[in-house]
């Protein structure tokens, strides 16, 4: 006689009752997306303003399902998340004060609160250039948008494509940091072919595409090896798709027709594509290497925090006795 199975349980942390199933979630997350956009098209003045709904209000949709879930299962994932925005928000902040004056215009001051940031050049503060404060908030819920779009992807939708963590304990952090040759071979590639590109256009150095792949070439180039069995990559084409829509309803459609910002051509590599308002190659490639770069560095991080399951004791349990030697942990 045929045992009866029962229903199969949801993978991921996301298995908690009160939390509705992947399927909900996606139709919510489009129904709120059909929304943000709404006042930045609508509004008379702030619209750069207004267009970070497009980022906030999937965030804030996304941790409120988060909270629903059970915290204990959270807690590497709220480590690892912690982390990741920790290193590369500061990152992106000193990247756009040293060299956003450089690559950017802001035709349109009506589109911005008015509350501006000055320029930083090696060796003086420039004024005449400021950085609206709004491209700070775009660098932060940037980040906070693509670690949660991941991060729910990877428990909900792709949770079966979810790699497991190695079931010993996590490795020292300098067992963590490694020259991959990939992502260092692909960097010195781009940057040769926009040279290329670049000096048939006339001359010049590729300076915006050096600054896009600063930041990815440093954390992707170490810590690629030890992530790259950990990624999802269903939830990471996902989150690119997700993006890369989401950059034509927000720049293409909105920024650069409303002049909220622009792109200085002498520091790009000379590619534009012409039906969508003369958008630069770059701008393309800008989801590409900061999502893998986000991601990357996220799952390096849920390893670190990873604690093996004879690590942790159950509430109630007792502790170990006297002279028993300690579960495996991390070694610091």
């Amino acid at each position: 006689m045929r045992e009866a199975v029962g229903p199969r349980p949801t993978a991921g942390i996301f298995r908690h009752r009160r939390v509705v199933g992947a399927a909900r979630h996606v139709a919510v997350l489009g129904a709120v997306l059909g929304v943000a956009p709404l006042p930045a098209m609508l509004a008379a003045s702030h619209n750069y303003t207004w267009s970070l709904l497009i980022f906030l209000l999937p965030s804030a949709l996304i941790l409120y399902w988060f909270l629903l879930s059970p915290q204990e299962e959270l807690r590497p994932v709220r480590q690892a998340f912690g982390l990741t925005l920790g290193l590369l928000v500061p990152m992106g902040f000193l990247l756009n004060l040293f060299f956003a004056d450089e690559f950017f215009l802001y035709p349109n001051p009506e589109a911005v609160l008015g509350w501006s940031i000055p320029a930083l050049d090696f060796w003086a503060i420039d004024r005449e250039h400021p950085i609206p404060v709004e491209e700070f908030a775009f660098y932060l819920s940037g980040f906070v948008t693509i670690l949660l779009l991941y991060v729910w992807g990877s428990e909900t939708f792709f949770a079966r494509y979810k790699r497991p963590l190695p079931p010993g304990p996590p490795p020292p952090l300098r067992a963590l940091l490694g020259l991959a040759p990939l992502p260092l071979t692909l960097t010195l590639l781009l940057i040769g072919l926009a040279w290329a590109v670049k000096r048939l256009d006339g001359g010049g150095f590729p300076g915006y595409l050096a600054y896009l792949l600063a930041l990815p070439f440093l954390m992707t180039t170490l810590l690629y090896e030890v992530a790259r069995p950990l990624i999802n990559w269903r939830a990471y084409a996902f989150l690119l798709l997700f993006l890369l829509t989401d950059s034509l309803l927000w720049e293409v459609t909105l920024a650069l027709p409303g002049g909220w910002w622009s792109y200085q051509p002498a520091q790009m590599v000379g590619l534009f594509l012409a039906p969508w308002h003369d958008l630069p190659l770059e701008a393309v490639l800008v989801w590409v290497l900061s999502t893998l770069t986000t991601v990357v560095t996220f799952e390096a991080a849920r390893l670190y925090f990873h604690e093996p399951a004879t690590s942790r004791r159950a509430p109630g349990a007792p502790a170990a006795a006297a002279g028993e030697p300690p579960a495996a942990g991390r070694s610091r």
